[in-house]
């Protein structure tokens, strides 16, 4: 039986070759057809994931990481969406002048929140967020030479660098609370976890398109299908992770009742724009942000495990609505 150490050594060894590959297909010698290559590549750290949660038992700290069950469930469903992205937009996006653009940018966004959710270290978390986040935007603005999406990627990357820098506002306020790196079990000053807790709130509600900060995510229809369905299966659901890993210290009242409020209008809202909407795509963002505001719900009530079986399951549904969409 695998140690866990040598599991999640080989786990980080397969995303660093499929970071790899995804780069190699970016030359222009590399022929069109070492794509398939690629995509054997990314089956390597599913599996290791999928043997980690079955095999893997208890949770372990090695180094900077956090190992549990949670940290290999989130790692396989990340990597499995890639990989079922990228098979899509082998055939999807040829023809495409950018198409060896994409590969890279997919991998890299499924690597970064990979190792995001299997950080211990909140200061890896934040960069690994701020990279997904990164790699999110730059994909958007793949077609940068057309305005309508290179205007949607701006407002998403000045909306993304708000929840992000939110998120790392709380990760500080916690160092000074605490003088630790890590998620606490509880934060003995008052001030210090108001302050926490309302940016943890604000972090998770920006990528998650939760009402008032939800403009970005209706203007990013603009986005080819694969794009949009990596946006909406593995990016905007993050809210859940995050709150499910800080939820020891995610107990104030005012941001507790904050976000609950905030998220029961984004489900009315999102449920609303997906009835009046006639476009197919709008009629998905605002199902995305009316599910988003349900999941948040369940962590305002402290229902973390039901939120994350939310997220992953909107997240395998909204990608096959996505794909219906073009084979209807």
């Amino acid at each position: 039986m695998l140690s866990f150490q040598l599991l999640f050594s080989l786990f980080v060894i397969a995303l660093i070759i499929a970071l790899i590959s995804g780069l190699l297909f970016l030359a222009p010698v590399m022929p069109m057809r070492y794509i398939k290559l690629h995509l054997y590549i990314l089956v390597m750290p599913v599996l290791f994931a999928v043997i980690g949660f079955f095999g893997i038992h208890g949770q372990h700290v090695l180094g900077p990481f956090k190992i549990d069950r949670l940290s290999w469930l989130l790692a396989g469903f990340v990597m499995a969406l890639g990989f079922i992205i990228q098979k899509f937009s082998m055939r999807y996006l040829l023809g495409d002048h950018h198409y060896r653009h994409y590969f890279p940018l997919f991998t890299a966004i499924t690597s970064f929140a990979s190792l995001a959710w299997m950080s211990e270290d909140l200061r890896l978390m934040a960069l690994c967020w701020g990279m997904t986040l990164l790699c999110l935007t730059l994909l958007m603005n793949v077609n940068r030479f057309w305005k309508v999406p290179r205007e949607s990627a701006k407002l998403s990357s000045m909306t993304f660098l708000c929840g992000w820098l939110a998120f790392v506002g709380a990760i500080v306020s916690i160092y000074i609370a605490t003088g630790e790196w890590r998620v606490p079990q509880h934060i003995a000053h008052p001030t210090w976890s108001l302050l926490t807790n309302v940016l943890l709130v604000l972090a998770v509600m920006i990528p998650a398109a939760q009402f008032p900060f939800h403009r970005w995510l209706i203007e990013s229809v603009t986005a080819p299908t694969p794009v949009s369905a990596i946006m909406h299966a593995g990016i905007v659901n993050a809210g859940g992770v995050i709150l499910t890993r800080f939820a020891p210290i995610f107990d104030n009242g005012f941001a507790l009742s904050l976000l609950l409020i905030l998220s029961s209008i984004s489900v009315l809202l999102g449920s609303g724009i997906s009835l009046v909407q006639v476009d197919y795509k709008r009629q998905l963002v605002g199902s995305t942000m009316s599910q988003m505001g349900f999941m948040l719900v369940q962590c305002a009530l402290g229902v973390y495990s039901a939120a994350i079986i939310h997220l992953i399951l909107h997240g395998i549904f909204k990608a096959t609505l996505f794909y219906n969409q073009v084979l209807s």
